[in-house]
């Protein structure tokens, strides 16, 4: 009868053994679902344009921030065709003065003959 008891209670700690890695994997199976639900909705919102959330547009240099507000960002995103990105975000044509560009001469002269 002893013997019989004694089984018992090694039968006892493994079912509670089992029954608590069941409970610990269906937790972790829950919690990964959970994660990946959330992680496609974020990957489901876009801009107005059909941008990715934190991605650059197709219509350069606009960028899909956050908040699904596209908004220019040349330094991450380029510019399209010759023109330059200006410190404010956006492309602007390269504009140079005739004053510049003469000074601008000189000065290559001016190397030229070091």
């Amino acid at each position: 009868m002893e013997r019989i008891f004694r089984k018992s209670k090694a039968t006892n700690k493994v079912s509670k053994l089992v029954i608590a890695l069941v409970i610990i994997a269906l937790i972790f199976i829950y919690g990964c679902s959970k994660t990946q639900e959330k992680t496609s909705a974020v990957n489901d919102k876009k801009c107005s344009d059909g941008t990715k959330l934190t991605s650059c547009s197709v219509n350069k240099p606009k960028y899909c921030f956050n908040n699904l507000e596209l908004r220019d960002k040349c330094d991450l995103c380029g510019c399209p065709n010759d023109l330059l990105c200006s410190l404010d975000g956006s492309c602007k044509e390269a504009i140079i003065e005739k004053d510049n560009l003469d000074e601008s001469i000189e000065q290559l002269d001016l190397f030229d003959n070091i």
